[in-house]
């Protein structure tokens, strides 16, 4: 007589029978619960009262821009956050200086004391303007009491060791800091590092496929073939388990993707959404009556 464990079909059921436990159970392990319901809903409602303000104000992404989005009002401010060539942390949208100081170079090129030495406000009215450290943006965010959101592009190691060391010198700056990020992996891995610390992912549809303007994002044609499989893939990943997975509790998502249904798909799961880059006064008071928050350039004009 033939034995139970010779047939194949057996034997995969079996196998699956044994591995989707262990898979489950891993996971498990694995995943980050959110920060209370509390903590997230005090954040949402400051930026409910003003809008958050993009990049700061101008000059961008500077201590002057923080300090005028603060005289319009805003309780929260969005900046970026990347890294000099010795690995001081700054704030800095592009890959390099050129379009928002009097220099020319990529960020990473550059010393923290090359990078001091340029303009990042003469070509906005403001001249003499440096580069602000993190730690110089978020020192005023305190004086300020402001809420600071991160947006990090890159880096990852090195955002989680300059988040380490802010969380272990002030306990306060949990609930004065969120960390944002379009990549869900930077997300996961700061909420597995510190699950104190609140994060954002940031989401628009097609984003690694298309631009803003709706040109191709890639160069290669192969990549540009394959990205609309991975902004698939990346869909199905995050609304299924990743959320669980990393306990996010807020969803940076383009203003444009923003339904009824998804807003509610969303609370259920105790997650909030704030919407970017929102600069129309009609659509903004439409998305805050709704509940959500919105991030804009220019925070006196919303309000």
């Amino acid at each position: 007589m033939e034995s139970i464990y010779e047939s194949p079909l057996i034997l995969a059921g079996v196998s699956l029978s044994l591995v989707v436990p262990l898979i489950v159970l891993f996971l498990r392990c694995l995943t980050v619960p959110q920060v209370s319901r509390a903590r997230t809903t005090q954040i949402i409602g400051k930026a409910l009262s003003t809008p958050v303000a993009h990049r700061a104000d101008t000059p961008e992404n500077t201590l002057a821009g923080i300090r005028k989005a603060r005289s319009k009002g805003a309780t929260v401010v969005e900046v970026d956050l990347t890294f000099t060539k010795d690995g001081h942390p700054v704030l800095l949208h592009d890959l390099t200086v050129d379009r928002t100081s009097d220099g020319r170079d990529r960020i990473d090129g550059m010393t923290l004391a090359e990078a001091k030495k340029l303009d990042f406000g003469s070509k906005f009215g403001s001249p003499g303007e440096r580069i602000p450290t993190l730690y110089e943006a978020i020192e005023l965010c305190d004086q300020l009491d402001m809420v600071i959101i991160l947006d990090v592009k890159s880096d990852t190691m090195r955002t989680l060791a300059v988040l380490k060391q802010l969380m272990a010198k002030n306990k306060s700056y949990y609930d004065r800091i969120i960390v944002a990020s379009f990549y869900p992996s930077l997300v996961y891995l700061v909420r597995f590092m510190d699950p104190q610390i609140m994060t954002a992912l940031c989401t628009r549809t097609s984003e690694f496929t298309y631009e803003m303007d709706g040109s191709n994002r890639h160069d290669r044609w192969w990549r540009q073939r394959l990205a609309p499989l991975y902004d698939a893939w990346l869909y199905v990943w995050i609304h299924s388990y990743f959320w669980r997975l990393a306990g996010f509790t807020i969803i940076f998502m383009y203003f444009g993707d923003i339904t009824v249904e998804v807003q509610k798909y969303w609370m259920k799961r105790n997650i909030h959404l704030l919407a970017w880059t929102v600069n129309s006064k009609e659509e903004a008071d439409k998305l805050v009556a709704m509940g959500i928050p919105v991030l804009t350039d220019d925070v006196a004009v919303m309000t």
